[in-house]
């Protein structure tokens, strides 16, 4: 794997690391967040702790071995939780613009291995 490849693939590990992080800390941004698109305190907090772990599960994924689906996964999770921000009312559209590189990465990941080899299809 070329050089920039690996430098994608580390900078996609670590963005789903250090949100997994904040996740499982209970983030008081991030609680916001959930506790803003309508889950009552004691349920965001869980939800939380679920999603950190799933980040910090594709974080590991991602520099064990960046298999194409875990990739479009982390995507499209990526993607989703950009679009959240703007929908729980805590920021405006910019927001979301903001974190256009958190869902853009994996997706520009997946899409260059997919060309690089047919094995990763």
């Amino acid at each position: 794997m070329s050089l920039p490849l690996q430098l994608l693939r580390l900078a996609v590990a670590v963005s789903f690391l250090g949100h997994g992080l904040l996740a499982l800390a209970n983030d008081p941004g991030h609680l916001a967040l959930v506790t803003g698109l309508g889950c009552a305190e004691p349920l965001a907090r869980r939800v939380l702790v679920v999603i950190g772990a799933f980040d910090v599960g594709l974080a590991v994924l991602v520099l064990l071995r960046p298999w194409r689906p875990v990739l479009l996964l982390a995507a499209l999770g990526a993607l989703l939780a950009a679009a959240a921000w703007p929908l729980s009312g805590l920021t405006g559209p910019g927001g979301f613009l903001a974190r256009f590189p958190d869902w853009v990465a994996p997706l520009v990941l997946w899409l260059l291995l997919g060309r690089r080899s047919p094995r990763w299809r």
